[in-house]
């Protein structure tokens, strides 16, 4: 089986700022390791912004990874053929082909975009202009766009975005969209609020399976994998990064979620973790082991999920344990973006 993952690598030089991988996973082999042209913006941020490479998802013979205001391209040979960036591509996560076109998460907008293979943009949700009834239910604020803008330049702290629509699973055409910052899952078209827990804000890289009827999530402040039935709402899924020998405790973890409480959304994240002594960097997310992100639904009964530092996990989703693992890089500044089966080659 083979597989391509992303990375980003906090407090980097711009130089190495993150890699794509091909891997394959059966031999425990890294392929190709490489990082595509890169445009950086003048604002440098030491956690993200333009740090890195994005969702990861296929359309017929080619490959699809995102960058933060661009989407590039690669035959099955690995050969650049296109660069995609419409104006609404500011702070790209992940990205999911339905089979037609390619689903898009813009989270420095907060919107979700439906665009061709051509990068012609085919529908465009602004998470910040649902209805007021829908925000209240979500329990975000409004934030208009202007959709004829072009915000492709565009890098802020997160704390301008209204929800951070940051993972995608299209399911029958249809996208389901995991939202960092009020712990949610939400479907559209139409609208339907799938799943909300306030203490899992920060969630990442939700997958719809089962034909809806299960979720999976990275819980990255937890550092867990986590599962819910949604016809339920029962938690059926809890996995560990962190052995328990090694986890944070008890005091620590209660400093670390006052932290990253919502409440604190506002606070000059950037500007601490630049002049924070090491105590206080280690309890915020620039690098920190077991930061969880990116999942790939292998079977019914497994998934890969990512972690810092850069190691790929699979998953019995079944027994709730790990079967394998591969890390791909020393120190907890490594971090997996995205993950996904390359079926291409059967």
């Amino acid at each position: 089986m083979r597989l391509i993952a992303t990375s980003v690598v906090r407090d980097a030089p711009a130089e190495c700022h993150g890699f794509v991988y091909v891997v394959d996973w059966d031999k425990k082999r890294i392929l190709k390791r490489f990082q595509p042209p890169v445009r950086l913006p003048k604002l440098n941020i030491p956690r993200g912004g333009s740090r890195g490479y994005k969702g990861i998802t296929f359309l017929g013979d080619r490959c699809y990874i995102g960058y933060y205001n661009s989407i590039f391209v690669y035959d099955a040979n690995w050969n650049l053929v296109d660069t995609i960036s419409p104006p609404l591509f500011a702070s790209i996560h992940e990205i999911e082909s339905d089979g037609e076109g390619i689903w898009v998460t813009s989270s420095g907008i907060d919107a979700v975009l439906k665009i061709s293979h051509a990068g012609e943009v085919l529908e465009r949700h602004f998470i910040g202009e649902l209805l007021p009834e829908d925000l209240e239910r979500v329990g975000i604020r409004p934030r208009p766009v202007d959709p004829d803008g072009d915000y492709r330049e565009l890098l802020e702290h997160m704390s301008t975005h209204v929800a951070h629509p940051n993972g995608l699973s299209a399911v029958d055409g249809r996208p389901y969209v995991t939202l960092y910052r009020p712990g949610a899952v939400i479907g559209l078209n139409p609208f339907e609020l799938v799943w909300r827990d306030d203490a899992y804000y920060g969630v990442h890289s939700g997958r719809v399976v089962d034909g809806g009827r299960l979720l999976y999530l990275a819980a990255s402040f937890q550092s867990k994998f986590v599962g819910f039935d949604l016809k339920s709402g029962n938690k059926v899924l809890e996995v560990s990064m962190i052995q328990s020998g090694k986890d944070e405790s008890p005091w620590m973890g209660l400093v670390r979620r006052a932290i990253h409480h919502p409440a604190m959304g506002r606070m000059p994240t950037v500007f601490i973790l630049k002049h924070a002594p090491p105590v206080v960097r280690r309890l915020l997310p620039t690098s920190r082991p077991g930061w969880t992100r990116g999942i790939a639904i292998v079977d019914e009964d497994h998934f890969f999920g990512g972690s810092s530092s850069a190691t790929i996990s699979l998953i019995n989703s079944k027994d709730g344990r790990i079967e394998d693992q591969l890390q791909m890089e020393q120190g907890a500044q490594h971090s997996i973006f995205a993950i996904a089966v390359d079926k291409r080659e059967s």
